[in-house]
């Protein structure tokens, strides 16, 4: 997974906000996402994001989630 987080440079905002910053690394352990008696994501290949002014977040490979278990919405994001 390692392999595959590169850096293309800069992002186009930088000049504007030079010291924001977003980080994504490869998480060193098994994460695991329960809702009501059901685990809906198990994986060890999650990625954590960190970025200025946000609270650290987890993203999974599609294939670690259960997604028989998820309901279309009309939310949205960028």
């Amino acid at each position: 997974m390692k392999d595959k987080l590169k850096s293309s440079g800069p992002a186009p905002g930088f000049a504007a906000s030079p010291s924001h910053r977003v980080d994504m690394e490869p998480c060193p352990r098994r994460i695991r996402v329960k809702c009501g008696d059901e685990f809906i994501a198990d994986s060890t290949d999650a990625l954590l994001m960190r970025e200025t002014n946000h609270k650290a977040c987890y993203y999974f490979p599609r294939a670690d989630i259960r997604m028989d278990l998820m309901v279309r919405t009309d939310h949205t994001t960028f």
